[in-house]
């Protein structure tokens, strides 16, 4: 048996709520029981679907880490980014170290506005060092 987690962000524990969270893509992936991940597009949270960008603006991306029983700790944070349809695999366009509990930031200007973005958390100490967490992505259409 292993501690791997789905997770469900949203703002209740109750059975609507979490239907809801997962029907708009509030998910993440998680070999840590109680890694928190926060994922933000722009200030949206992830499974978000958002308008267009336009040529040349860039998206605001924020990756923030929290895990209470992991103390000193440090994390990779893999920024990926796809045009969507018919476009590359998705790839990995930044990375950031980050300690304790922190934040990942980066802007990234996405092709002709749209495509998607998610994130890859690995740990890089600690008893779970090499643990991983995917988020559900943040897509513009």
């Amino acid at each position: 048996m292993n501690e791997w987690r789905t997770v469900i962000l949203g703002p209740a524990l109750s059975r609507k709520e979490l239907f809801t969270a997962i029907e708009l893509h509030r998910v993440n992936a998680s070999q840590d029981n109680d890694l928190k991940v926060t994922f933000t597009v722009n200030g949206e949270v992830m499974g978000s679907r958002l308008n267009k960008l336009s040529s040349g603006e860039s998206a605001t991306i924020e990756v923030k880490v929290e895990d209470a029983d992991e103390f000193p700790s440090t994390y990779l944070i893999e920024l990926f980014y796809d045009r969507g349809p018919k476009g590359q695999k998705a790839s990995v366009v930044a990375t950031q170290l980050i300690h304790d509990n922190a934040s990942a930031k980066f802007t990234h200007k996405p092709f002709a506005g749209k495509g998607y973005y998610f994130a890859r958390v690995t740990s890089k100490s600690g008893t779970n060092k090499n643990f991983k967490a995917w988020t559900a992505p943040v897509w513009f259409e």
